[in-house]
């Protein structure tokens, strides 16, 4: 049966540009070729006017899974958007690779475990030939588009050593975090994404849960797994989402030009993976300073804010996504099997909250610190005078010859009064910030003539 295998992957770059002019200059370097978005007509059509998103086909590699298998012809796919954040995307696709017909659901669980496993594989791109994981092979397609776009140009052989993986991520992109060339140094992954074109199977639903079990390597009588993650039961394509896996039964199709039977789904785990990507990011960046207690700028609070902003608002998309898309953010809402992209949004939403109410706390200080000063100035100048007056006076002495006749009383006054000045202008300050007026909409005065006295008695504090 025809099938596809795709794997999707999150970056981000911090170059905060149109995302046609992204794609445009990766284009220029010949590694990839710009896609006509807006006869696509996956995202809203004044999403593209704004260059808000753009996508591009990649560059072709081949795969050996190992010294034995036949090698697997993997395009690759690249989503950008203006928020800096590119998506990727690799497809084996039978019509490249007529192996792939062959295969059975439980030979699939090797290429649903690739993302998270070390396991080196033989990749050729162009002329090189490398032996890397899955996610060092989408490393080195994003380090060679991020050396582009920084730099202007690329050199294959040094950037394949620099997308090694590690147990704690890699170091390469750290330490472009910490030069401030990208903001988030961790990708995020989506996972695995199978099509199976079978017109048996996509009107068999209990098939499609047993191929779903097994290729997940679930029992098949156990059959929960797979019913918790159903989308889409009810149309001629069964679809199930999951944490980190997609699988979308077709009765027929034909494959487009990045190798896949049902572009529209497979863009829309793109478009949920770049949103998961963004939070993520936040998520870890806003934990780490909150956990660590560490200093953050108002800039890097408006960074976030935008971040979140421009990648969770589901309008963006064309119209006729929506057919796709409300039963998927329904199941994400509802599924016992995947974590709900709203609560990982209104977490970071809070995260960024707790960020803005620091900031404000300590403008207010500030604040504090200026009104106080002020207020020391004008006592100084104030009520220096009259208390120098009355000195002189009271020694029946000129108040110009006052300083020279007592120098050190003269001192001990300015002093005196600045340092009173500040601390009663500082304690009413602070006091009179730190006190929320109470809401007093209404009074009622309630008599009790049987008394013969009248008692008021307060409804709001």
């Amino acid at each position: 049966m025809p099938l596809t295998v795709s794997w999707i992957r999150a970056y981000h770059t911090r170059r905060l540009d149109r995302a046609g002019e992204i794609i445009n200059k990766l284009a220029g370097a010949g590694v990839v070729t710009p896609q006509d978005d807006a006869s696509i007509a996956f995202f809203d059509i004044q999403a593209l006017r704004s260059s808000h998103f753009a996508t591009g086909i990649g560059p072709q590699l081949t795969l050996r899974t190992d010294d034995e298998a036949d090698p697997l012809l993997v395009r690759s796919h690249v989503l950008a958007h203006a928020s800096g954040f590119i998506v990727l995307r690799l497809t084996a696709s039978s019509d490249d690779n007529p192996s792939l017909d062959r295969l059975d659901p439980a030979q699939l669980r090797e290429f649903e475990r690739m993302p998270w496993t070390f396991h080196p594989m033989q990749w050729s791109l162009g002329d090189l030939e490398f032996r890397a994981g899955l996610r060092e092979a989408l490393n080195v397609l994003f380090i060679a588009a991020h050396e582009i776009l920084v730099r202007g140009h690329y050199d294959l052989a040094s950037v394949i050593p620099l997308a090694r993986d590690s147990a704690f991520g890699n170091r390469h992109l750290q330490a472009l975090a910490a030069r401030g060339e990208i903001s988030h140094p961790l990708p995020v992954s989506f996972g695995t994404c199978f099509e199976v074109v079978d017109s048996e199977l996509a009107t068999n639903l209990v098939g499609c849960v047993d191929y779903v079990n097994t290729a997940m390597g679930q029992a098949t009588p156990h059959e929960s797994l797979a019913n918790s993650g159903v989308v889409d039961a009810g149309s001629d394509r069964p679809w199930y989402v999951f944490e980190n896996q997609s699988f979308v039964f077709l009765a027929a199709g034909t494959a487009d030009e990045t190798g896949v039977f049902d572009p529209d789904r497979i863009r829309l785990i793109e478009f949920m993976t770049l949103r998961r990507g963004a939070l993520r990011s936040i998520q870890r960046d806003t934990q780490r300073v909150l956990a660590g207690g560490r200093d953050v700028s108002r800039r890097r609070i408006d960074e976030w804010r935008l971040l979140l902003s421009t990648t969770t608002d589901d309008y963006v998309l064309h119209d006729r996504v929506s057919v796709f898309l409300v039963p998927l953010n329904q199941h994400l809402r509802t599924s016992s099997s995947v974590r709900d992209p709203m609560l990982l949004e209104d977490q970071v939403r809070r995260n960024i909250d707790a960020f803005q109410t620091r900031i404000e706390l300590a403008s207010q200080s500030v604040s504090t610190l200026i009104g106080a000063l002020f207020a020391v100035v004008a006592a100084v100048l104030g009520v220096g005078s009259v208390v120098r007056v009355a000195a002189a006076s009271h020694e029946s002495i000129p108040v110009s010859q006052f300083p020279d006749v007592h120098p050190w009383l003269n001192s001990s006054i300015d002093i005196l009064v600045t340092v009173l000045a500040f601390a009663l202008t500082f304690v009413f300050i602070r006091r009179a910030g730190n006190r929320v007026p109470a809401l007093r909409p209404f009074r009622r005065i309630g008599r009790q003539r049987d008394r013969g006295r009248e008692e008021s008695y307060d409804d709001w504090r």
